[in-house]
C-alpha cells in the first residue's frame, strides 16, 4: 500500500514553479487543491518534479488549515517544515536554475523578490 502522506507535484514550466516558489513556498506555507482531507497536524512530504532541474525537490510539512484560500479554492493549508540545510539548499538549486535559464542580472532580479520577502517576513 502507498504512503499516502508522499505527494508528487510536477511543474511542466519552471516559471510556474518559480510563481509559486515566490508567491508562498519560500514564506514557508503551501496551499493544494485536493480531494484527500488530511487531517489536522498531518505531516506531508512532497516530492517536486520541476521541468529542467535534474533531480526532484523535496519539502515537508504540517496541515494547518482547511478551507477556502483567497481565489475562492477548498483545499488544504500546510505550513513547511524550517529545515535550514534544506532550506538552503532548496534556495541554492532554485537560484542555480533560474541563473541557467534567465541570465545572471534577471535571475538576481527575480530572486530579490524572494530575498525580501524573507526579511519582511523576519
Amino acid at each position: 500500500m502507498a504512503d499516502k502522506t508522499i505527494l508528487k507535484l510536477e511543474y511542466k514550466k519552471f516559471n510556474t514553479f518559480l510563481f509559486d516558489y515566490l508567491r508562498s513556498l519560500n514564506r514557508g506555507w503551501i496551499f493544494m487543491k485536493m480531494k484527500h482531507k488530511y487531517p489536522v497536524g498531518t505531516v506531508l512530504h512532497f516530492v517536486m518534479s520541476v521541468n529542467g532541474m535534474d533531480e526532484p525537490l523535496k519539502l515537508s510539512g504540517t496541515v494547518v488549515h482547511h478551507g477556502v484560500n483567497d481565489e475562492g479554492k477548498e483545499g488544504v493549508g500546510v505550513r513547511l517544515t524550517a529545515d535550514g540545510g534544506a532550506s538552503a539548499d532548496l534556495r541554492r538549486r532554485i537560484e542555480e536554475h533560474a541563473r541557467r535559464l534567465f541570465g545572471e542580472q534577471l535571475a538576481g532580479r527575480i530572486l530579490a523578490v524572494a530575498e525580501a520577502q524573507d526579511r519582511g517576513a523576519a
